[in-house]
């Protein structure tokens, strides 16, 4: 038994499946756009974390190589009071071999204490003729100790130099 229809059924049928078909593919995307919407909002956040992890990469990169530094920093900080007598005994070595004549003083009132760091002033008068001269500050500056020169005043008398050096000797804070 099979069921025929007219030409009128038949043109409604064809249309309401048309009208039919067309609103399940308009379902049919917005549907689908949600969805693309829901991947690039993923991949955006994968991005995100992407670029989070990089950075937590970099930082823990540098708190490693920063880490180091100041390690590296700290062990040539003197902590002793031999230690500081140490370094002075090294300038007037070197002044003695450039021929150099110096009157060293420290500033106790200079003293300056900050966290983690104290430093010590020195005071200098370095006389001599130009090459020892510059000889000397130059051997003084590759001492391997932190220093901040604070002045520095050179002056021409008599054929030589007078040179006045006013630094601070950073020293590690002892905590007891």
């Amino acid at each position: 038994m099979v069921k025929t229809f007219t030409p009128e059924k038949n043109l409604k049928l064809a249309v309401f499946l048309l009208v039919s078909t067309f609103v399940l593919i308009i379902y049919g995307f917005y549907h689908l756009k949600g969805t693309v919407e829901n991947v690039r909002a993923g991949k955006i956040k994968i991005a995100e974390v992407q670029r989070d992890l990089d950075l937590i990469t970099r930082a823990r990169i540098d708190r490693d190589q920063y880490t180091s530094d100041i390690l590296r920093i700290r062990s040539t900080l003197p902590t002793r009071y031999s230690e500081v007598a140490f370094f002075t005994s090294q300038m007037e070595r070197l002044a003695e071999n450039n021929a150099v004549s110096i009157l060293t003083t420290i500033d106790k009132d200079q003293t300056q204490e900050r966290q983690p760091f104290n430093s010590i002033v020195y005071s200098i008068e370095a006389q001599g003729n130009y090459p020892n001269t510059a000889e000397f500050l130059t051997q003084m500056s590759r001492l391997p100790y932190h220093t901040v020169v604070d002045s520095l005043r050179i002056e021409s008398d008599d054929g030589g130099l007078t040179t006045n050096i006013r630094f601070r000797l950073f020293v590690e804070k002892n905590e007891k």
